[in-house]
C-alpha cells in the first residue's frame, strides 16, 4: 500500500484522528503526513472531513433512495429543487435511463410521503424507482490497495 492510500485508510476510519496516532502507526514523520493531508485537500483528493450521523438518533426513522427520470427541459430545475431540499442527503448523476439517484432521509414515512407528492406535482416525472432502506450493512468500507 503507498503512503498516500495508507494515509487515507487512515482518514477514513476516523477523520478527527491526531497526526501523531497515525505517525506511529504507519512510522510516516508527523511533518510528512501534514504535508501530504494538505495537499490531497488542495488536490480535492479529500473533498471534505465530515461526520457520519446516525439519524435514527436524531429522529429520522425514514431512509430511501429513489432514482428517476425526467424529461430533459426539466433536468436543472428538478436538480435545483433537490439541491436545496433539507431531506436530500445525497444526489447522483446515473445512467440506464434515469437522472438522478436521490437519498432522502425523513422523520417518518408520512412526510416521506408528503415529499414524493410534492416531488410528482411539481415534475413531470417519466421513470421513478423508490428503495426503502431497512439497514445499512456497510458504508465507506471501499480502501484503496
Amino acid at each position: 500500500m503507498s503512503k498516500v492510500n495508507e494515509i487515507i485508510s487512515h482518514l477514513r476510519q476516523d477523520s478527527r484522528s491526531s497526526l501523531v496516532p497515525i505517525s506511529h502507526q504507519t512510522k510516516i514523520p508527523v511533518s510528512t503526513l501534514y504535508d501530504q493531508i494538505r495537499k490531497l485537500s488542495h488536490d480535492q483528493v479529500i473533498k471534505k472531513f465530515t461526520s457520519w450521523v446516525d439519524f435514527s438518533k436524531l429522529g429520522y426513522s425514514h431512509h430511501s433512495k429513489i432514482v428517476l427520470m425526467v424529461d430533459c427541459k426539466e433536468r436543472q430545475i428538478l436538480l435545483d429543487f433537490l439541491k436545496q431540499c433539507p431531506a436530500v442527503n445525497s444526489i447522483s448523476k446515473v445512467n440506464h435511463g434515469f437522472d438522478y439517484m436521490v437519498e432522502l432521509v425523513h422523520k417518518d414515512v408520512k412526510e416521506y410521503s408528503l415529499f414524493m407528492e410534492e416531488l410528482k406535482d411539481k415534475f413531470l416525472i417519466i421513470n421513478l424507482h423508490e428503495y426503502q432502506i431497512l439497514e445499512e450493512i456497510e458504508k465507506e468500507k471501499f480502501l484503496t490497495a
